[in-house]
């Protein structure tokens, strides 16, 4: 910007300061190396400008943000009757857009239609967006109607649109009626997914995206990675990893920081610290994610360690970096604001300890505040297929053999000492139906399930949405040493590594 500064100076000792094609350039350049103020003096000592330079600006505005200097000053443009173009058009709808500012678009797609340009394909592209951003769907709908049948970018606007508001099944429709879909159409859909919470359909999209042959970018690789993260899909995660080595997509930050998430929230993270230390480019979104990590694995001191070693680097913390930090301090439970979990623990404890009008109590102030309890869910990833369980779930095509060897389990665990926390169901019913009751949590059908379903002393690893409760945690720690498995589960609060008859968590969790 400083060479910028100098150039302008000899153009103004040369008298050049009105040329407009010179003036073009300029604030274009200035825009460019985010210098909108210094592009906005330069605009104001143009003489007569032209719509040329009104764009430029409108450009400059929209590339920094300014979407409200964006629209006023195209406002103004057409006061002092410049007539614009359809490029001047296209910038101050995606100001619009960005914007949330229907009215004022409303307004801009009059004058294109008064000077003959709403046929032009970008500003069909631009007021699709503005409609969609603005839940004006109808109206979005309308302009894509006027599109060239198979236009996949115009589909992947709409796909975009309707996922932003979660309107999921009109996002299918869109998407299922594209001929030939290109790589950016597949993503948006999968990070649609993602974004909602769907995280086995974006799987699933993701394989067929392979079976059509399409071949993912960077912002796929991403997304998928995301989707892995919050179902502990581990084998597909790795093979991901080497799906970015094999064809060379860059292991920037954004993809280093996503493959350290999804190895330390999937349970590994010995890969993750191995792909942090293989990064060439840092940033404290990579830091944020490796710390996270730790203090998610009960790695307290080196989540500490990493922190100080960042701060050294010069790279400024941000909130997340705090978050990570104090969790590692605190070793991870939370002070936010009581979630469901929260109020249903503090009921139990009152009820374990016979103080049945409080446990009542919190249970009442639940119901009133519209809390409903979260159903547990837990989910096991085999053969790259994401299995998941509910409470006494029956879904399951091979729920026969996995009831069989719930039934199995608890014969040997019995034999090996373990005695079921009854008094942990809270509810008035005999001994045998209360134990029964504890064993079909959802991580016990899904640890049943890897039991049967992979091979003799590998790891199986548990992704659950809620806490472990104290009789599972007992089980599962008897049940390693009996199998001579390594059993990690994810729940709600952290990680657990149960390993020869022990928690990694020292029993605190």
């Amino acid at each position: 910007m400083n060479q910028v500064q100098s150039l302008h100076a000899k153009i103004i000792r040369k008298g050049q300061e009105h040329d407009p094609f010179i003036v073009f350039e300029l604030i274009r350049v200035c825009s460019n190396f985010n210098s909108i103020d210094h592009a906005s003096k330069v605009f104001q000592h143009a003489q007569n400008p032209n719509v040329y330079l009104h764009t430029a600006l409108i450009d400059g505005f929209v590339l920094s943000g300014s979407y409200v200097d964006a629209i006023r000053l195209f406002c103004e443009m057409v006061y002092e009757s410049v007539i614009p173009d359809a490029y001047a058009i296209t910038s101050v709808l995606k100001a619009c857009g960005s914007q949330l500012a229907l009215e004022e678009g409303k307004q801009v797609h009059g004058q294109a239609l008064k000077l003959g340009l709403s046929s032009n394909r970008l500003i069909r592209m631009k007021l699709m967006e503005l409609y969609g951003k603005c839940g004006e769907f109808e109206d979005a709908q309308q302009v894509y109607a006027e599109m060239p049948e198979g236009d996949v970018v115009a589909s992947t606007v709409m796909i975009t649109c309707y996922l932003d508001y979660k309107f999921i099944n009109e996002a299918i429709g869109v998407f299922n009626r594209v001929l030939v879909r290109d790589t950016v159409c597949w993503t948006a859909m999968i990070d649609g997914f993602v974004r909602n919470g769907e995280f086995n359909r974006a799987l699933e999209l993701f394989r067929e995206m392979q079976e059509d042959d399409v071949r993912p970018n960077e912002v796929t690789v991403v997304c998928v990675l995301s989707a892995c993260s919050q179902l502990g899909a581990l084998e597909l995660g790795r093979w991901l990893h080497f799906y970015i080595e094999k064809y060379g997509i860059k292991l920037n930050h954004v993809v280093g920081g996503a493959l350290i998430s999804m190895y330390s929230r999937c349970g590994d993270i010995d890969e993750a610290w191995r792909v942090f230390d293989g990064l060439k480019e840092r940033d404290v979104t990579t830091y944020n994610s490796m710390i996270s990590g730790l203090a998610m694995h009960g790695k307290s001191i080196e989540a500490i360690e990493m922190f100080r070693g960042m701060m050294k680097q010069g790279i400024r913390p941000n909130n997340i970096t705090f978050i990570g930090v104090l969790n590692a301090c605190s070793h991870g439970v939370d002070c936010g604001h009581a979630d469901s979990s929260t109020y249903i623990l503090l009921s139990n404890v009152y009820a374990l300890s016979g103080r049945w009008k409080e446990a009542a109590k919190v249970r009442a102030k639940m119901e009133e505040s519209g809390m409903l309890k979260e159903p547990g869910c837990s989910s096991i990833e085999v053969n790259n297929e994401i299995h998941e369980f509910l409470l006494g779930d029956i879904r399951h095509p091979q729920r026969e053999v996995i009831y069989k060897k719930l039934k199995d389990l608890n014969r040997v665990l019995k034999l090996e000492g373990y005695l079921p926390s009854t008094e942990m169901v809270l509810h008035d019913m005999e001994d045998e139906q209360k134990e029964w009751a504890l064993a079909i949590h959802s991580e016990r059908l899904a640890l049943s399930y890897g039991l049967i379903s992979t091979t003799p002393h590998t790891t199986l690893r548990i992704v659950k949405n809620l806490r472990v409760c104290n009789d599972c945690h007992s089980m599962i720690k008897l049940l390693s040493k009996i199998t001579r498995r390594k059993i990690v589960v994810r729940d709600r609060n952290r990680f657990h590594h149960f390993e020869n008859g022990a928690c990694s968590c020292g029993d605190y969790w």
